[in-house]
């Protein structure tokens, strides 16, 4: 048989397609399901059933490539979606991994032991089903044949590509003040004239933070904690997309603050970028829609434009982090169009700024030493035209 049945061009397609091929092996295709939706905690579960003739859950988790003639599932990854999967609930019986990446014998063998040590422990067996793997069983299970194969020929192809700051990733960073207070008896005082201390009180006069360019501007109780965010949809695929729109949300527990604009805590903020505004709105007009509460968005162009083929629609937000510890923000987007839609998820880094500031304290004779004490706040302050 030849292995030319090409690859499912999305995760979510891989997906459908696991779940469709599945449901005809096990025949359970109306009471199999996918797990959940897009955001939520899966439990490393994608899709599940209970196969018929069987007393107990199987659990599929599908592994969409993107790279998809060189990248490889790792044993890491396999421990980490196995650790997830003895969550679920019910317990599986069965725990199956799917992916896209072509065979590789190591990690077959590593699945082999764990599937073992798994059974041992009293737990779930593990499989592995590489994209060969699955053609075999395609080409064996003539309604999932035929589904995939007259869908990969006959349907259009929507794909569209979000971007954050016009790259697939970005890192936030916000700017907090670090204010240290240092304690110090007056015997050490005397002797700190030339010490590491009185050099340490001395930083932050020399101390200097580049911001990027968008801070040298005009403002007043301006909080940099708060940051821009570009976000951009692109029409990648070969149709148009039509009767469109762009949803994004965000989760408490990451986001403290979502807004359309920013100008400070009490106004004056004059501009962004002026060149991105302009390539904002030169072309089309469109409309951005903020719910700062329940932190989402809603975006679409105001005269119902259509977005063609490798055209791309750009605006802007601000985020605050929810404390300035947070290391990741999970954006989580959906498009809804005529004929079409896609969701998908997206992993922002945040690296805080740290501005440092030194405060001394002499303590009584009768006083005993104090450890010196670090605290952080959002640096929120009044900024003159530069």
């Amino acid at each position: 048989m030849k292995k030319s049945l090409s690859k499912p061009e999305n995760w979510q397609d891989f997906e459908s397609l696991c779940k469709k091929l599945f449901g005809e092996i096990w025949n359970c295709k109306n009471t199999i399901r996918k797990n959940g939706r897009s955001g939520q905690d899966q439990s490393g579960v994608d899709v599940y059933a209970i196969p018929k003739g069987e007393d107990g859950y199987f659990g599929i988790q599908c592994k969409g490539k993107d790279d998809y003639t060189k990248a490889k599932v790792t044993k890491k990854e396999v421990l980490t979606e196995v650790a997830k999967a003895l969550k679920f609930e019910p317990k599986l019986k069965a725990f199956i991994i799917t992916t896209t990446a072509n065979k590789d014998a190591a990690i077959e063998t590593f699945i082999r032991n764990e599937d073992l040590n798994s059974r041992k422990n009293g737990d779930f067996e593990i499989q592995l089903y590489s994209w060969e793997d699955l053609v075999d069983l395609i080409e064996e299970n003539r309604e999932t044949y035929l589904w995939y194969i007259n869908g990969q020929q006959f349907r259009d192809k929507y794909e569209c590509s979000i971007l954050l700051d016009g790259q697939t990733s970005t890192v936030l960073k916000p700017v907090y003040n670090r204010k240290i207070t240092i304690y110090i008896t007056e015997a050490q005082e005397r002797a700190s004239n030339n010490s590491s201390i009185n050099a340490m009180l001395n930083f932050n006069k020399r101390l200097g933070i580049i911001y990027p360019h968008h801070f040298n501007q005009k403002k007043r109780q301006f909080n940099y904690s708060i940051c821009p965010l570009q976000i951009s949809i692109k029409n990648i695929g070969s149709k148009v997309l039509e009767d469109w729109k762009l949803q994004i949300s965000f989760d408490s527990t990451q986001i403290k603050k979502l807004c359309k604009n920013y100008e400070g805590e009490e106004g004056g903020y004059e501009a962004l970028s002026m060149n991105l505004m302009k390539s904002i709105n030169t072309h089309h007009r469109q409309s951005l829609s903020v719910n700062e509460n329940e932190l989402n968005l809603v975006y679409k162009p105001n005269d119902n434009h259509p977005l063609i083929q490798l055209d791309n629609r750009t605006f802007t937000i601000w985020l605050q982090p929810i404390n300035h510890e947070l290391q990741e923000i999970n954006l989580r987007w959906k498009l809804l169009a005529r004929d079409y839609d896609a969701t998908g998820e997206i992993s922002i880094a945040v690296e805080p700024i740290y501005e440092r500031s030194y405060k001394q304290i002499l303590l009584d004779e009768k006083e005993d030493e104090k450890d010196n004490e670090s605290e952080v706040f959002e640096k929120i302050d009044d900024k003159k035209e530069e």
